[in-house]
């Protein structure tokens, strides 16, 4: 029983047994109406999961480089005697701004060709997992749309979260965006500038990756902690410019753990945010009182606000 309600609980449900003398025990399971059984293909980009549709894949293939070609400078194969676009997917996710495709041994390429509308592009993945039947959960709101391409989130075998990935969104951005070829990275004389390095402390899953999914395609490294004690050990072992830390965690609250980080001589004048489900002024209040330079409420959570807060409190 204890299985079962740790697997409930991480799908946001519940259960309840209820017994009566001499007439047996009732269990309940309670589980979101939001929640919905969807046949995936899994595939990997970057360190995410991803799951695509079975309704919008046409197929996997592999593909050698020699086998791409050019048009106008645009990526194309062919597919079905067709020419189709194609495009690495973490290109188009903006994952930490990385252009290269990922060749597998032997030189080739992962690729899911996907539909839409009589339609049709291929991706490059770095790795094509299984396909399976996932369980998933829309975004509440206002995180729905927040997180570019992503329309929900799945739990899979591993305890890991996976992204639902919107196809129809995909489509429609490829029609607007040009992406060049694939070849080795150009060198430029100019200094690349050094990356803002985020820590997201929260022991919430889905809270860790949609803020992780904001934060990288605007050019930020992220870190993830998943409780305050984590958070310290990643604080000695390295260097961060903003916090963003959420309250209700097992063991040490973000209260607490904010006010660790500004008795640290290293961390003291690093900038804190805290990012909670608690809209009560008295919470504001602590956090403030605690050290923390901006509160964010979870349920009012909005990309372009967020990303300007940080880029005020980091002085970009």
């Amino acid at each position: 029983m204890d299985v079962v309600k740790s697997a409930l609980e991480k799908l946001g449900g519940d259960i309840a047994v209820e017994t009566r003398k001499n007439q047996g025990a009732t269990t309940r399971l309670q589980v979101p109406f939001s929640l919905g059984i969807l046949r995936c293909v899994l595939a990997v980009v970057g360190d995410t999961v991803y799951a695509f549709p079975i309704s919008s894949l046409d197929g996997t293939i592999r593909l050698a480089m020699d086998q791409i070609q050019t048009d106008r400078g645009k990526p194309l194969i062919s597919y079905r005697q067709e020419m189709i676009p194609i495009h690495y997917l973490g290109e188009l996710l903006g994952i930490d701004g990385n252009s290269e495709w990922p060749t597998q041994e032997g030189g080739h390429l992962l690729v899911l060709v996907l539909s839409h509308s009589q339609q049709r592009m291929a991706v490059v993945v770095d790795k094509i997992l299984r396909e399976d039947e996932v369980v998933t959960r829309a975004f509440p709101f206002p995180l729905a749309g927040a997180v570019k391409f992503v329309s929900g989130s799945t739990l899979l075998r591993a305890g890991e979260v996976g992204l639902i990935l919107n196809i129809f969104e995909i489509f429609e951005e490829t029609r607007k965006k040009h992406v060049k070829a694939p070849g080795p990275a150009q060198k430029t004389g100019a200094r690349k500038k050094k990356k803002v390095r985020v820590l997201v402390v929260d022991d919430s899953i889905t809270s860790r990756i949609v803020e992780r999914n904001i934060l990288e395609p605007a050019g930020y490294e992220v870190d993830l902690a998943e409780n305050a004690f984590q958070a310290l050990e990643k604080v000695e072992a390295q260097n961060y410019d903003i916090f963003l830390v959420d309250i209700e965690m097992p063991g040490m609250d973000g209260f607490e753990l904010t006010k660790r980080l500004k008795a640290e001589p290293k961390t003291k004048r690093t900038p804190v945010v805290i990012v909670s489900t608690r809209s009560a002024e008295e919470d504001k209040r602590r956090g403030i009182e605690a050290g923390a330079q901006g509160y964010i409420i979870k349920s009012k959570l909005e990309p372009s606000t967020f990303l300007q807060m940080i880029k005020h409190l980091v002085g970009e």
